[in-house]
């Protein structure tokens, strides 16, 4: 819409008491154009109530259906678990049933060095250089075929706790608990000492070793 307006030299009031017909056709024009822009703001604010309205009903829509979606994956889940669980319980106690109870071995298993000795002499005997895996020595079992002498077991050096054979020809047994923990390349010597004519001097040196586990 094209709005003129009156030049300076029309007034708005003529010398009759009315209003100019320039400055009139001007007022309607005017009040036109807000009445237009008043409707123009009524159907854009009712619009936009339109679109929250619409906006809020689909936002709590979507939220329902996410909720009722989730909650059914849930469950569908928790019930393959659980049927999971069963078929797997079902299978052990088949495998039981068929090759008798499941045995977990142990830890640990047994370990040993064996040496004999011909004809003894009072010296050391290193019957292990490099011990290829660490492991605990428990006892040391000896006995000789005729003689007697004394047999003492050391690591890298040093005497095993609880002391050493007294050997003859009874077997004796002598326990450690000390001093006792081989290492990854120790070295274990047998020294003969006190020997009156033994023979055949056989040394076992018995221990365990614990397994590797996953």
């Amino acid at each position: 819409m094209k709005i003129t307006v009156p030049t300076g030299s029309q007034s708005v009031i003529g010398k009759d008491g009315t209003v100019n017909p320039a400055w009139y056709t001007l007022f309607q024009k005017l009040a036109n154009a807000s009445n237009t822009l008043n409707d123009a703001v009524g159907i854009t604010r009712n619009s936009v109530s339109a679109t929250e309205s619409s906006l809020s009903g689909s936002i709590s829509r979507t939220r329902s259906a996410l909720e009722e979606a989730l909650g059914s994956t849930s469950s569908t889940l928790t019930s393959q678990i659980e049927a999971q669980g069963e078929t797997l319980a079902d299978g052990i106690a088949a495998l039981s049933d068929q090759f008798g109870a499941l045995v977990i071995p142990d830890a640990t298993q047994l370990h040993g060095e064996h040496v004999t000795i011909d004809y003894a002499d009072d010296r050391a005997y290193p019957i292990v250089q490099f011990s290829e895996c660490a492991w605990t020595i428990l006892a040391v079992v000896a006995k000789c075929s005729t003689g007697s002498c004394t047999v003492t077991v050391d690591i890298d050096g040093t005497p095993l706790g609880g002391g050493a054979n007294s050997v003859s020809t009874t077997e004796g047994n002598v326990g450690h608990s000390t001093a006792n923990a081989v290492l990854v390349g120790s070295t274990i010597t047998v020294t003969i000492s006190s020997n009156s004519s033994a023979e055949l001097v056989a040394v076992s040196i018995v221990g365990e070793r614990e397994l590797a586990t996953l």
